[in-house]
C-alpha cells in the first residue's frame, strides 16, 4: 500500500505549519518517517504546491513527483481531492491499477508506525470501506453548550436536535468516539463517488488511538506539546 501525506504551503495558524522545526525536524519529517518505517508501506508520496516543503519531503525520504495544482491546495479544498489526484497521475504514469491509499497528516507526528502497521492489516482484514483513526471523546455530547450573543448557555443536544437530555456523572455515559484525522486508509472507487464518503457510512471502522497520538497540531499550543513530548522523549532515549 501506498502513503500519501497532503502538506500544502498555505496555513493560517502557524506560518509554515508543514515545515515547522520540532527537535531539529521540519514537521512533515515525522509523518514520512513512520510511513517508510510501516511494514505494509512499499512508499511514501508527498502532495505539495509549496518548493520548501517538497524539498524538505524529499530530504526526508519521500516522492514529490509533481507540484500541486492551486484550486486543490485552497482552504477548501479536501485532501481527498489531492490525494485522489496524485493517484490517477500515478495510475496514468505507470500504467498500473492503485485500488487503496492511506493518507497520513503531516500535523499528527506522535502516530507510531505499528500503530499504522495495524490500521491497515486491519484493512485488508475486515475489509471495510475505510479504516480512520479515531480517539476516545474526553467529554459527553450530553454536556456540550452554546452560548447566545447576551453569553445564555442553552445544550446543544435539547435546544438544537431535541432531545431529552439528562446530565450526570461523564463516568455513567457510553463511550464516544471522534475522528482525529491523523491517518485514513481509503479506497479509491469509493473517493471517486464521493470525497467525503466515510463520514457517514456504516462500512467504516474506527481505529482507537491513545490522545498521546491523538494530538493535532493546529494552533500554538498544540505545538508547543507536540515539541515537549518529542524533545522529551529524545532525550530519554540519549539518556539525557
Amino acid at each position: 500500500m501506498i502513503a500519501i501525506i497532503p502538506a500544502r504551503g498555505g496555513s493560517k495558524g502557524i506560518l509554515k505549519k508543514n515545515i515547522v522545526d520540532i527537535a531539529g525536524k521540519p514537521l512533515v519529517w515525522y509523518a514520512i518517517q513512520n510511513a517508510i518505517n510501516c511494514d505494509v508501506i512499499t512508499e511514501v508520496f508527498v502532495s505539495t504546491d509549496s518548493p520548501e516543503i517538497a524539498e524538505a519531503s524529499k530530504n526526508a525520504g519521500a516522492q514529490v513527483p509533481y507540484m500541486r495544482p492551486k484550486d486543490l491546495a485552497t482552504d477548501t479544498s479536501p485532501n481527498t481531492a489531492c490525494c485522489l489526484h496524485l493517484v490517477d497521475w500515478l495510475m496514468h504514469e505507470r500504467h498500473s491499477q492503485i485500488s487503496d491509499f492511506v493518507l497520513l497528516q503531516p500535523t499528527s507526528p506522535l502516530i507510531s508506525s505499528q500503530t499504522i502497521t495495524k490500521a491497515i492489516k486491519l484493512f485488508y482484514d475486515e475489509k471495510p470501506e475505510a479504516v480512520l483513526s479515531v480517539s476516545e471523546h474526553a467529554y459527553p455530547i450530553e454536556s456540550i453548550y452554546e452560548r447566545d450573543s447576551c453569553g445564555y448557555l442553552s445544550n446543544v443536544l435539547a435546544n438544537r436536535y431535541e432531545q431529552n437530555v439528562s446530565i450526570s456523572q461523564r463516568q455513567s455515559y457510553p463511550k464516544r468516539y471522534k475522528i482525529t484525522g491523523g491517518f485514513s486508509v481509503l479506497r479509491v472507487d469509493k473517493l471517486r463517488r464521493n470525497l467525503r464518503y466515510c463520514h457517514l457510512n456504516r462500512e467504516v471502522l474506527g481505529f482507537p488511538i491513545s490522545q498521546y497520538e491523538s494530538i493535532d497540531i493546529d494552533e500554538d499550543f498544540d505545538l508547543y506539546l507536540a515539541r515537549l513530548i518529542i524533545e522529551n522523549h529524545r532525550a530519554v532515549s540519549l539518556g539525557g
